[in-house]
């Protein structure tokens, strides 16, 4: 309870610090691989073309200098935060991204979250995270090796915000924000008090479906770094496997119907059934 009132009090002196109303921001609370930098990637050049600036898709940092700054990191005094002006284009100051629980302090400002079939969550995360990078080749050798570390977090992320207490949350799943793009973006944008515009929306849509990463749910800073996978030809195949899919049910090539059944079972002892998500 202290601890809690603590991080409540630090988020409150740092608004007043920087004069911002908790209703000047946007927080991007979605669980990761989940469409968080599909939906930064649209925003980003939907934002750059409404300044009649170009929409290029080779420029992969667009988000982070758009969106630089995390819910966690940058509104506690751990980081400077950095503001762009383009979100004051449709009314806002700032975008920070979070893979956190719904939290008490997020009340009073938008809140955007996405979520996606448990089973592709973890052979994404795995493949992404684990799988390709040198650093952590060898830390979880198959999807099914997240679920006792990731699972409990999974389900606080998604059942936080399913739980309908009056907050002011747009919820979408992956498969239906990949499957419909245009007009999840444009709905969001309406729920946000902008109206969009559908040609400018429509050229940021297509340009961010050229970035693979982004489209398919599967993007890490290290891919906007410039760095590479440690076996690109695996890597490559993985994403094109993805692609295929229309980055639904790729699950099937990883998990076992023994493997299957248990994770079942472990979302039903945490109140949720895996056949509400969409799995293929």
């Amino acid at each position: 309870m202290i601890k809690r009132n603590l991080k409540k009090l630090i988020y409150r002196t740092f608004l007043l610090s920087k004069g911002i109303k908790k209703s000047d921001i946007i927080i991007l609370a979605t669980i990761s691989k989940t469409g968080t930098h599909y939906i930064r990637f649209i925003l980003s050049y939907y934002l750059s073309l409404c300044k009649q600036e170009k929409a290029c898709a080779n420029d992969l940092s667009i988000v982070d200098r758009i969106f630089p700054n995390s819910w966690h990191v940058h509104y506690f005094f751990r980081r400077k935060p950095i503001y762009s002006e383009y979100l004051s284009l449709i009314g806002f100051k700032d975008m920070p991204r979070s893979h956190f629980a719904y939290q008490k302090s997020f009340s009073g400002s938008k809140v955007i979250h996405t979520y996606r079939n448990p089973l592709d969550y973890f052979t994404i995360l795995w493949a992404t995270k684990f799988r390709f990078s040198i650093q952590s080749r060898e830390k979880y050798l198959h999807p099914f090796d997240l679920v006792e570390d990731y699972l409990d977090d999974f389900c606080d992320q998604y059942l936080s915000m399913k739980q309908d207490n009056g907050n002011d949350i747009f919820r979408i799943s992956f498969e239906s924000l990949i499957k419909n793009p245009f007009v999840i973006l444009k709905q969001i944008l309406i729920w946000l008090g902008h109206v969009p515009n559908d040609k400018n929306l429509m050229n940021a849509v297509n340009t961010s479906n050229s970035i693979l990463t982004a489209k398919v749910g599967a993007s890490e800073k290290w891919q906007r770094d410039g760095s590479v996978a440690c076996n690109e030809k695996e890597y490559d195949s993985f994403l094109n496997k993805l692609d295929e899919l229309n980055s639904v049910g790729i699950w099937k090539d990883y998990f076992s119907n023994k493997e299957i059944k248990l994770i079942d079972s472990m979302l039903k002892e945490r109140g949720i059934s895996l056949y509400e998500f969409t799995l293929e």
